[in-house]
């Protein structure tokens, strides 16, 4: 049976017949029929993004990580998206759909509380939420992402079992994707170690564990339980087609291949030019040259007395150019030469720029971020820029890490109603029905960084106080969740007034449309 026809079955619409160019017909006149100067011997093969992912995967992944790991700016910057991106850990948002749930809204609220609640007791001990016991899920999370510049790919597993003196039963296993092998039998569907079915969904993965002779034995594991609980999470931005993520750091791997050659050449040529710092020049030749040359006879001894006049010479007095500097008489007809440094060249620091400029868009951050150079940057240049790499942050963590956070939390939510840790009305079942609907959360992350937060604040105020944000938006681009915002807030205030203190809040703040500055109201003076 073919793919059509197993559409077909699925109760899939017929796709439309896509009509194909007639042969003979002359091509595009964009590339000049392929007779471009600079593209004609420029002919790569085109391939499935399938088979491209699977036949460069293992090489891209061992540069990539042999790269990360001896590159100071690679790692660094890593580190930095990374921060931009995760920060200490992405926070839960519970906010489930109250009108799916037949719920008020107060009712959900109270839910959402006592779920953030004990969602955070489980997330923050290593020994409750990690199958191994040796991080938090924060922690999981952001070496997840580290993991991902390398492999392209997060792979985890979610199993259930008890353990002694903690209260859940719940887990996250980190798997390293290299465990996730390259074999593809297509008559089964299995794809680089991929199971699929008919119409390409991932339903089973192939793993590499070890038995209990220490031996890599092959394990399936299928990706959704009875329940529908997803079992395994197998995270990667991919084109369509693929089964596989690949390094994003593939594009710059040779940029950053030929920096460390820029780097090591310039220094070798430097440390030559430094120890070579003078040189004799002089018409005689070597001992060497002499022997090679020398014939029976007086002008063969003659060429030798010379030799030998020379070494003595320069034995008894000669140079030294680490004493001050002292140089004596040269021997009769020799020159001393001094060398400067002419390494690194007069272009040097612009390649040198253009490659890391290059390899930060790669991972995501700004070129001052990667290489802690701000020399030239102004506060529009840096704002600019940091607006540029704030919206691929956003991008990944959305699509990256939350859709690790988000299948941790679902089991975790599956886990405590079984257990009854958590109270859901209508039970399991109704659960089981509505899971989206009651899972659904916003996972919260560092907010955007700022040259200069007096001019932030500034604009937050104006947005704010002309209608253009709301408090709970301009709140959340903060990283803190707006219920728990506002409930702090009415804490201080009757702390305050307990105290016979006048809270910021009631003195009368205005905002000021042309300096944007919430400041205390004064009278106005007359003119």
């Amino acid at each position: 049976m073919n793919f059509l026809d197993r559409i077909r079955r699925l109760g899939a619409s017929r796709p439309a017949q896509i009509a194909m160019p007639e042969r003979g017909k002359p091509s595009a006149t964009l590339m000049k029929g392929g007779n471009n100067v600079l593209l004609h011997n420029h002919r790569p093969a085109l391939r499935e993004p399938r088979d491209e992912v699977r036949g460069n995967w293992i090489t891209a992944t061992a540069r990539s990580t042999d790269a990360i790991h001896n590159s100071g700016y690679l790692a660094g910057g890593i580190d930095q998206a990374v921060a931009l991106t995760v920060g200490t850990g992405l926070r839960l948002s519970s906010k489930p759909d109250h009108q799916s749930l037949g719920w008020t809204k107060e009712r959900a609220r109270e839910w959402s509380k006592e779920v953030e609640r004990q969602f955070s007791l489980w997330s923050e001990n290593k020994i409750e939420c990690d199958a191994e016991g040796k991080r938090t899920l924060a922690q999981m999370a952001i070496r997840a992402y580290k993991q991902w510049f390398a492999y392209g790919e997060i792979v985890s597993l979610f199993p259930q079992f008890s353990r002694a003196n903690t209260n859940f039963d719940q887990r996250v296993m980190m798997v390293p994707p290299t465990r996730l092998p390259q074999d593809s039998i297509p008559t089964i569907g299995l794809y680089q170690g991929v199971l699929h079915d008919a119409v390409g969904m991932p339903v089973g993965y192939k793993l590499k564990f070890n038995d209990l002779q220490g031996n890599y034995v092959d394990q399936t594991f299928q990706r959704f339980g009875p329940t529908g609980r997803e079992q395994v999470a197998h995270i990667y931005d991919g084109d369509f087609g693929t089964v596989r993520g690949i390094t994003p750091l593939i594009s710059v791997l040779l940029r950053a291949r030929q920096y460390d050659q820029l780097n090591d050449a310039t220094l070798t040529t430097t440390l030559l030019q430094t120890i070579f710092a003078a040189s004799i020049k002089s018409n005689d030749l070597p001992e060497e040259a002499f022997d090679s040359l020398a014939t029976d006879g007086d002008e063969a001894e003659a060429l030798k007395g010379r030799i030998d006049a020379l070494a003595d010479w320069y034995e008894s007095g000669g140079i030294d150019l680490g004493v001050h500097g002292r140089v004596t008489h040269l021997f009769p007809g020799d020159e001393l030469n001094f060398h400067n440094t002419d390494s690194p060249g007069d272009n040097y620091e612009a390649f040198c720029e253009s490659l890391l400029r290059e390899i930060a868009k790669a991972i995501g951050c700004t070129y001052e971020q990667l290489t802690g150079d701000y020399k030239g940057a102004t506060y529009s240049s840096v704002r600019s820029a940091t607006s540029e790499v704030w919206t691929v942050a956003l991008q990944r963590r959305k699509h990256i890490v939350a859709p690790l956070m988000q299948a941790a939390y679902e089991c975790f939510i599956e886990a405590s109603i079984r257990s009854g840790r958590i109270a859901f009305p209508g039970g399991l079942r109704k659960f089981y029905r509505h899971k989206s609907a009651a899972c659904k959360a916003i996972w919260m992350g560092p907010a955007k960084p700022t040259a200069d937060d007096l001019k932030t604040a500034k604009a937050r105020s104006i947005e704010v106080g002309n209608g253009l944000k709301t408090i709970e938006q301009s709140v959340s681009e903060e990283g803190i969740d707006f219920d728990d915002h506002v409930e702090q807030l009415a804490a201080e205030m009757e702390r305050f007034n307990d105290l016979g203190l006048v809270h910021p809040l009631k003195k009368g703040i205005d905002v000021d449309a042309n300096e944007g500055l919430a400041a205390e109201t004064e009278p106005e003076h007359a003119n």
